[in-house]
């Protein structure tokens, strides 16, 4: 059965971003949460998916363009389906953090 992905995003001002980070760290971060939470799995496994052979026929980029398949996302499970998504640093920081936050949510949702 599909699942209904819904995703809510406050977009902060250039004022609020991290110095070094810009508007396309939160779209990015954005990209990674959708793509964590409609595939179910982190999006460092999905980037794997993404790249082998199976997939160079049918790109996910051209199925889904909000697609970003990208280490940085993951899924948490909850009643509502949420995921969090990190942008602004290389991709093994931005999924080390994502990990860390899905952790500390999971003690609070638990």
């Amino acid at each position: 059965m599909p699942r209904l992905v819904r995703l809510e995003l406050t977009r902060p001002t250039r004022a609020e971003l991290p110095v070094g980070t810009g508007l396309v760290s939160v779209e990015t971060a954005r990209r990674k949460a959708y793509t964590s939470a409609v595939s179910g799995v982190p999006t460092a496994k999905f980037a794997a998916f993404a790249a082998s052979p199976q997939m160079q026929v049918a790109p996910p980029h051209l199925v889904d363009a909000n697609l970003l398949p990208v280490a940085g996302g993951v899924p948490i499970v909850t009643a509502d389906g949420e995921a969090i998504g990190v942008g602004g640093a290389d991709d093994v920081t931005d999924d080390r953090i994502a990990q860390q936050a899905r952790d500390s949510v999971a003690k609070i949702v638990a």
